[in-house]
């Protein structure tokens, strides 16, 4: 690495940019700590400042064994208002007191070593300080990396928020507001969390995907948010448009403070409960399949709850739970008089109307002495599964160009339509005028330059006929690629039940769609016909879904 850091036409932190935009494994290029560099700095990494003319420094201090090659700011926005001021280094392994050696600073911007620079094999340590400078308000951030000679990189963000006295004092109301109790909620630091494990499953089921580790390193990416330690940035209060200069910082902040809610208000349906176990259970996937029976396995057993009516399916706060929980927490409802209070996680395997099925681990059983056909009095607490905001804050970071978000808007966009098109005996006779028009502008020829069409209609008006009479449009011609999404499983299969199914049985195999399902939604849920256009594996008796390649 050090050679090509020397070699490139491109500056480092330009070639780092690019590889880690392109990554498709982020952590591999960049992370917040490293197991073999002890780091420190001299002050928090974000502060706030009252006063229009402020200065700020951080003086980073980094102990390893390893050689340091580079250090860069990484980010352009806010790059004039930081610098590089000073790069030390020692050998301490030997003499603890030795004197440090001062590298030379050209690019304040960025630091790489000269090729004549000779380490030996020992302790060091480095100080690299790093100035902040401005006259304006506003948020400044910024990402400093270090470079050890190997991937995945150290990078450190530091963010100056500089305001009025007056907008300090509204950041202070509005966090009364956003900063959300933690009370009684278990987590690592009071509690001693056993996580779910299973000779059936190679991960921790928390993380969504159990088949991938990518879950977890998108957990590790974007850690849970703390509401004792979260900083709400001034943009958030005095910036009222969101900009393509603000988005991405916003965006994230708005992410953890969503977060935030969603855990407050699922903390406020934890409940102690009587949990009936057994090692197996019968649930009707619907009144046109017949009941399927589920066994444990390997140890295992299955628990019962009973949702009051506070949380079934038919209130806001049931749907929050039922639709946003992946696993819970239990522990027996008893005074745990000192130390830690020692607490199970457990999948939640299915879900009912008024009811839900718990997997409990093997080690949860046996520790917790439970047998079939008993009850047992527990402590519940749901978890968020964090997975889908870890996901968005990914999807964020990897926006390169922001024209995506704020396209350039100078061109008057011209649906071209002509009365051939519009009344072409190939659309559906119960189309009406603005229907075609819509399936018209859907359906326009990619070089001809059109934004997103985005139709808006209450319920009942036709928009998700209107959609499946331009997919049938659009499937006319064989090069176009469609991908449907939908905010639930429902109005996807509601398209291939009614509208893609029908199309395909009339002769049109080419309208054949492709229906993605989480892989470990029970097959027996699901719609007989939907099923056909679903990858299913088969397991000996037993059947599960399959991602595509």
């Amino acid at each position: 690495m050090a050679g090509e850091i020397r070699g490139l036409c491109k500056s480092y932190t330009e070639e780092l940019l690019e590889k880690w935009v392109h990554s498709t494994n982020p952590e591999c290029v960049m992370k917040e700590s490293l197991d073999y560099i002890k780091d420190s700095c001299s002050s928090e990494l974000m502060t706030i400042m009252s006063t229009k003319n402020s200065t700020h420094e951080w003086e980073f201090t980094l102990i390893t064994e390893s050689m340091l090659f580079a250090v860069a700011l990484l980010q352009d926005t806010h790059r004039n208002h930081f610098e590089l001021s000073g790069i030390l280094y020692r050998e301490i392994s030997k003499d603890p007191n030795s004197q440090y050696l001062r590298f030379d600073l050209k690019n304040k911007q960025e630091w790489t070593h000269k090729n004549d620079l000779q380490f030996m094999p020992c302790l060091k340590e480095y100080k690299v300080k790093v100035i902040f400078k401005t006259d304006i308000f506003g948020t400044f951030r910024q990402s400093v990396v270090f470079n050890f000679g190997m991937e995945p990189v150290l990078v450190k963000h530091i963010c100056v928020d500089v305001m009025p006295v007056t907008d300090l004092e509204k950041i202070n109301e509005l966090k009364k507001e956003i900063v959300l109790s933690n009370i009684d909620r278990w987590n690592s630091g009071n509690s001693n969390i056993i996580p779910f494990t299973s000779h059936l499953t190679c991960i921790t089921p928390s993380y969504g995907d159990t088949e991938s580790s990518w879950a977890k390193t998108l957990s590790n990416m974007y850690p849970c948010p703390r509401p004792e330690t979260f900083a709400l940035s001034q943009t958030t209060v005095t910036e009222r448009k969101l900009t393509r200069h603000n988005y991405k910082a916003r965006i994230h902040e708005l992410l953890y403070i969503e977060e935030m809610a969603r855990y407050e208000q699922i903390a406020l349906y934890n409940l102690k409960a009587r949990l009936r176990i057994a090692e197996s259970y019968v649930l009707a996937p619907n009144s046109n399949a017949s009941s399927t029976a589920k066994y444990s396995n390997s140890g295992e057993l299955f628990a019962l709850i009973k949702l009051g009516k506070d949380l079934s399916e038919d209130t806001s706060a049931g749907r929050l739970i039922l639709n946003n929980c992946t696993s819970v927490l239990i522990s027996p409802d008893t005074e745990v008089s000192d130390g830690k209070p020692k607490v199970y996680e457990c999948l939640i395997e299915d879900k009912g109307k008024k009811v839900i099925y718990l997997r409990l681990s093997a080690r949860a059983v046996v520790d917790l002495k439970l047998i079939s056909d008993t009850e047992f009095q527990a402590q519940v607490q749901f978890q968020l599964n964090r997975i889908p905001y870890c996901e968005w804050h990914f999807a964020v970071d990897k926006i390169s160009d922001l024209k995506v978000i704020y396209p350039e808007t100078y061109l008057e966009p011209n649906i071209p339509w002509s009365p051939q098109r519009q009344w072409s005996d190939g659309l559906d006779a119960r189309l009406n005028l603005k229907q075609k028009e819509a399936i018209v502008a859907i359906t326009t020829p990619l070089y001809l330059p059109l934004p997103p069409i985005l139709i808006i209609g209450p319920f009942g008006t036709g928009k998700t006929f209107t959609l499946a009479q331009a997919i049938k449009q659009l499937i006319l011609q064989q090069d176009n690629r469609i991908l449907i999404c939908t905010h639930s499983n429902s109005a996807a299969d509601l398209y291939i039940k009614d509208y893609l199914h029908p199309y395909v049985e009339s002769g049109h195999v080419e309208a054949k769609p492709l229906r993605i399902y989480y892989q470990k939604r029970w097959v027996a849920t699901v719609h007989e016909t939907v099923q056909k256009y679903c990858l299913i594996d088969l397991n000996g008796s037993s059947r599960s879904f399959r991602i595509p390649t």
